[in-house]
């Protein structure tokens, strides 16, 4: 009867540890430099996490103080975008990146303003539009 209860146990053991071991981090860090400055952390930056097929709403992650992130994700192929543009010394930054997570493996996504759709702020759009610039990063600046 012992034998019974601990193979049942075991049984009921094994998926979860297949889980675990299917899941891997994705690093996420998105730093900006502009011309003359220390380069700029984004910070509180709203990303869209999906799995590709998506099969369900997009995950949704917000970027930590260094302007970095790591989400717990099974392995697969996922999108990583921005949910809107932040913008930075007059220009809008947002990205849309394609990434492989790989089970047991660390995945680092970096994203920078080499790797960004970028485009000029003009003082109409800056006016009309919902752009706004991390009031921390202003701090971090100075």
């Amino acid at each position: 009867m012992g034998r019974v209860v601990a193979l049942a146990l075991l049984c009921l053991g094994l998926p979860s540890v297949a889980a675990v071991q299917d899941q891997a981090v994705l690093r996420i860090r998105i730093v900006l430099s502009v011309e003359g400055q220390a380069p700029t952390p984004i910070r509180r930056h709203l990303l869209l996490v999906s799995d590709n097929p998506a099969s369900a709403p997009p995950r949704r992650v917000f970027t930590a103080q260094d302007g970095t992130v790591d989400v717990r994700l099974v392995a697969g192929s996922y999108t990583v975008e921005s949910d809107r543009p932040v913008t930075l010394a007059g220009r809008a930054y947002q990205w849309t990146s394609t990434v492989q997570v790989v089970a047991g493996k660390d995945t680092v996504l970096e994203l920078t303003a080499a790797n960004a759709d970028a485009s000029p702020v003009t003082a109409s759009e800056a006016a009309t539009s919902a752009l706004t610039e991390d009031p921390t990063s202003l701090a971090a600046r100075w």
